[in-house]
């Protein structure tokens, strides 16, 4: 995505890059954005070159104790999807750094729900793109808004009138918001960079988001409801989730699976086939969830934290934040959940919850306890560890890439993350690449069975053996 932040009051544009089939059938887009908050763009069939979608309230902060700008994201399409190379941008989402100016007389007057005390053009004359300084905008329809957005930021879609042709661009890495045959959407592997690791085959081009090893047998969750299982991470079966709403978390007590996602969604299973709505009581994206050994604890949107002792009745507690929190852990004493611009908070009941000093502003994206320690990593090759939840240590990774997930086997370590990164340690200190095989961006990994399994976008599952570590 290229970002440009010369509009005023902290409103920022930027330019997204999609491919003609991604255009013509829609997409979802999973988007980190450089002040570590994340969203997920629901991009409609049809969309046009030049068509803006408004994130209100997504842009910079001017000056401490403002209220942030809107992100403007303009659509570009490449036309031919043929065999277009891959962006070095997982999220193709380019930038240009420039700090805000001050405002200027708008094109055309605002629209009516761009009600700020200051009425915000959407473009100035001079940001208007060549050509285009007459355009205007024919509809606006609001679509959905996805990852890390409050109850009172809202995504619109502004269709505008666009003329000249279409310029091609690289083509993105991201999975379609409508399933399709795997054979048009092959898994992304790297043939300069052999590995190890064995692509596996499932229905469907969704984003896988999580995987654990419950009840005996892998599971995974990922967008559109996506569940899969496996009991020996070769074989793999969709199951049906009972919702369309992308899953985002996933754990198990020795009883129960349950599993959460975006407006307030939680499904449970008792086997992993068969899968029952329940009732949040909450309309927030729920991002992560955690058995303690006597509670489910949830964690997601705005500070919210739920707990429920069975999966069915939830019990929303008081996170002193309205910070994005992203995951969560469980030492056997104690909790920990960490969120967006190193947000830490613990908790020995799920009730009380403590904010502690993580020494960091980067985006935590998940957490885990292995060998006496918590671990947490997140944007910029961010990882931070600490033995008893509240003295956090700063790791060198050695990658500016986000890392997503982390697991433990056979003395050796395992990160993965952005464009198929796989990184590991003997001792969770001293890193090193690994190659995946794969260009896809790799959001959980675990081991179970004598098995890595990693998961990511585009259907993405990978395997290795321990023995092969």
């Amino acid at each position: 995505m290229e970002l440009n932040r010369n509009l005023f009051n902290g409103d920022t544009r930027a330019t997204l890059f999609i491919s003609a089939q991604e255009a013509l059938n829609g997409t979802v887009r999973f988007i980190h954005l450089p002040n570590g908050r994340k969203v997920t763009v629901q991009i409609p069939p049809d969309s046009q070159a030049e068509e803006v979608l408004v994130l209100l309230g997504y842009g910079e902060i001017p000056e401490p104790g403002a209220a942030a700008g809107h992100l403007y994201l303009t659509l570009m399409v490449q036309p031919e999807p043929g065999q277009a190379s891959l962006d070095t941008d997982p999220e193709n989402l380019q930038l240009e750094q420039n700090l805000t100016q001050a405002p200027v007389t708008p094109v055309y007057n605002p629209l009516p729900w761009m009600t700020t005390p200051t009425q915000r053009p959407l473009f100035s004359q001079e940001e208007l793109p060549r050509n285009e300084a007459a355009r205007i905008p024919s509809v606006y329809t609001p679509v959905q808004a996805k990852r890390g957005l409050s109850p009172l930021v809202t995504l619109f879609l502004i269709v505008a009138i666009v003329g000249g042709g279409l310029s091609a661009f690289g083509l993105l890495r991201t999975h379609s918001s409508r399933e399709i045959d795997m054979q048009s959407t092959a898994i992304q592997m790297d043939p300069a960079n052999p590995s190890l690791w064995q692509a596996q085959t499932a229905t469907g081009s969704q984003a896988l988001i999580t995987v654990i090893w419950a009840q005996s047998q892998f599971v995974v969750v990922g967008d559109m409801g996506t569940i899969l299982t496996s009991p020996d991470g070769s074989t793999w079966n969709p199951q049906t989730s009972s919702t369309s709403q992308a899953l985002w978390g996933v754990t198990s007590s020795p009883s129960l699976i349950v599993a959460v996602g975006l407006s307030g969604t939680i499904v449970t299973s008792p086997d992993g086939k068969t899968w029952t709505t329940q009732n949040s009581s909450t309309t927030e994206d729920l991002w992560s969830v955690i058995w303690s050994g006597s509670l489910f604890v949830v964690a997601g949107s705005d500070g919210t934290i739920l707990t429920s002792p069975d999966g069915k009745t939830w019990t929303p507690q008081n996170s002193g934040t309205s910070q994005i929190l992203d995951a969560t852990a469980w030492s056997g004493s104690l909790l920990v959940i960490t969120g967006d611009y190193g947000t830490i908070l613990t908790s020995p009941d799920g009730r009380i919850w403590t904010p502690q000093n993580s020494g960091t502003s980067a985006l935590l994206e998940d957490v885990v306890w292995i060998n006496s320690q918590f671990m947490s990593i997140g944007a910029e090759g961010t990882l931070i560890t600490s033995s008893d939840g509240t003295s956090w240590i700063a790791q060198e990774t050695g990658t500016p890439q986000t890392l997503l997930g982390i697991a433990w086997s056979n003395g050796k370590y395992i990160v993965s993350g952005d464009n198929g990164l796989l990184m590991t340690s003997p001792d969770g200190y001293n890193w090193s690449p690994e190659s995946s095989g794969s260009l896809q961006r790799l959001w959980s990994i675990t081991m179970s069975q004598n098995l890595f399994v990693t998961v990511g976008d585009n259907g993405t599952i990978l395997t290795l053996p321990t023995s092969s570590c």
